[in-house]
């Protein structure tokens, strides 16, 4: 290893005094200082770093795993339900809009109760609901219900309401007792038809 006192002289620079062998640290250079913020590092060497130890585990969630068979089944069961609910729903919605309550009214003395028109029919007269089109018995009822309007006054009325009548498109023939038959709509039968001859 070349000292400054066996360096030859034609090796050496002019202010030998100064002369650092090749490969040593310079005391003014980065490498050469002590690494700042590392306490009890009195040489030259990478920063320290210092770590937390590590914590506890972290306990595991016990009632996830055991709730996770209930979850699925409730689950299941709501989703059954729902489904059932719907079909109902839309077998309701079916029916009500292809049946309906046919209310006719036939006005009546209010002392005899029967029609002020002359024809056999009064209270507890027979109701018989065909469609137009086939012929074919939808309905039977009778005028079973009586109302004084005015109290006394004369203006009387006896009815018939009749539920679940299926819908026709050709209109309905009302037969009220042995009298001849009454052809009227369904959109009139619905609101409530005055069957006057």
């Amino acid at each position: 290893m070349s000292t400054p006192e066996n360096t030859p002289a034609a090796e050496r620079p002019e202010d030998a005094d100064e002369w650092v062998p090749t490969g040593a640290p310079i005391a003014d250079t980065p490498a050469a200082s002590p690494v700042s913020g590392a306490p009890g590092n009195l040489g030259w060497g990478p920063q320290l770093q210092y770590f937390q130890p590590p914590g506890p585990y972290v306990p595991p969630v016990r009632w996830r795993r055991h709730a996770h068979g209930w979850v699925w089944a409730v689950s299941v069961l709501v989703t059954l339900l729902l489904a059932v609910l719907t079909v109902l729903v839309l077998i309701m919605g079916a029916t009500n809009r292809n049946t309906f309550t046919a209310v006719g009214v036939v006005q009546v003395d209010c002392a005899t109760k029967q029609a002020l028109d002359g024809r056999p029919i009064g209270l507890a007269t027979p109701v018989r609901i065909y469609r137009v089109n086939s012929g074919e018995l939808v309905a039977r009822s009778a005028l079973n219900r009586f109302k004084d309007i005015e109290a006394g006054s004369g203006a009387c009325f006896a009815s018939f309401q009749e539920k679940g009548v299926p819908d026709a498109t050709g209109g309905y023939l009302v037969e009220l007792g042995d009298t001849p038959g009454i052809v009227v709509s369904r959109d009139a039968l619905e609101r409530g038809v005055l069957l006057d001859d």
